[in-house]
Order: structure tokens, then sequence, then C-alpha cells
């Protein structure tokens, strides 16, 4: 029974997991039902996958910020990063990655990776141009990565700052930075400085 003002997604979820058969190959039973059930026209749904865990979750201060959700087949690390990005919590300076290691000791939750993915695409289009599979993952930035493809691709900046809109415009998105790094160089010497200076310039000083 699915009442009123309870999501299709979720019932259906309570349910298989009460149901003893359908447990050998739940994700395909709930998907299954999920897609039967919502294609009635009577049955609205919001969502095709159910919320498995909610989890309150609250800073060093106490104070709530919000509650965490994990959806069926839902990648922990990729669930916990949007929840990171719209509660701005990367800003504040908060380890995602000790969080992280909470959830993944919670009963039911399934960690199979520890790097998120942040946007992904098999066939991302860029300035009206395909450029194939686009995968993003947390430790890179979105416009890194949009001006090495509009390098790669002999695209315009208008090209490559129209997608960083597209793709930062999402709150699941955390973007740091709106220029590219085009060069960078680590443990910097002096002497390093006097060979190489500065190599992005027309001159070192």
């Amino acid at each position: 029974t699915i009442r009123e003002n309870q999501e299709p997604a979720d019932a259906i979820y309570e349910w298989s997991m009460a149901n003893d058969q359908l447990k050998e190959d739940l994700d395909g039973a709930v998907s299954t039902l999920i897609d039967e059930i919502c294609n009635e026209k009577r049955v609205k749904c919001q969502r095709r996958a159910p919320f498995i865990k909610s989890i309150p979750l609250s800073g060093p201060d106490g104070n709530r910020v919000g509650v965490f959700r994990l959806m069926l087949g839902q990648e922990p690390i990729d669930a916990l990063y949007g929840f990171f990005s719209r509660h701005g919590l990367f800003a504040k300076g908060w380890d995602i990655k000790i969080v992280l290691s909470q959830l993944c000791a919670i009963d039911g939750v399934e960690c199979t990776r520890t790097e998120a993915v942040k946007f992904q695409s098999d066939n991302f289009t860029m300035g009206g141009q395909s450029i194939g599979p686009l995968k993003i993952g947390e430790k890179e930035e979105v416009i890194d990565v949009l001006y090495r493809k509009r390098l790669d691709f002999n695209l315009t900046i208008e090209d490559q700052m129209e997608s960083f809109a597209m793709i930062c415009k999402e709150a699941d998105i955390y973007c740091a930075r709106t220029r590219a790094a085009v060069y960078s160089m680590y443990n910097i010497s002096v002497l390093d400085y006097a060979r190489f200076g500065n190599e992005t310039c027309q001159r070192k000083y």
C-alpha cells in the first residue's frame, strides 16, 4: 500500500525489505517494482531510487547541519560529497574523509570508493561539439578540466565558461575556482626561481 504523502520508491523499498523472497536480489527487485509502479498514470514519483539511510549530521559545536540521505545503489562518498557541497562544508574546512569513515562503519552502508565523482557524463557536449565521456573527480577543479578540454578540441573561452556555469550551478557540485590553473610548480627554491622564473609570463619581475 502506498499512501498519499508517501514517496513510492521508499514504500516499495520498505515492503521489499520485509519480503524475504526478494532479499536475494533486492536491488533488481526494487528497481523493477519502482519502474512498474511509477509508470502508472495515477502514481506520482519524485525519484526512482529509495532512500536506504537517513542520518542527521551535526557539527563540532553540536549544531545540526542537516540530514544525510543515501539512496539505494548510490556510492556513499558521492552522496556525502553532494551533502558537503549543498551545506557549504568544504568552505568551512570540514574533512570529508573523517565523516566518510564514520558512515562506512554503520551497518548497511557499503563503501567501495573513498574518492567522490563530482560530475560524470557519458557524452558531454561543449560548444555544440561532442567531446565524449567526461568524468571529474573530487580532487579536480571543474574549471581546470574544462580548460584542458577547450585546448584539446580547439574551443573558445565562451564555450568553456558556458559549460562551467552549467556544471557549477548544481548545488551538489563544489567549484572552488573560476579561473583555470594553467601551470604549477611545487617546492620552489630561490635557485629554481632564478633558473625558471614565472614561466607563464613574458618577464620574471
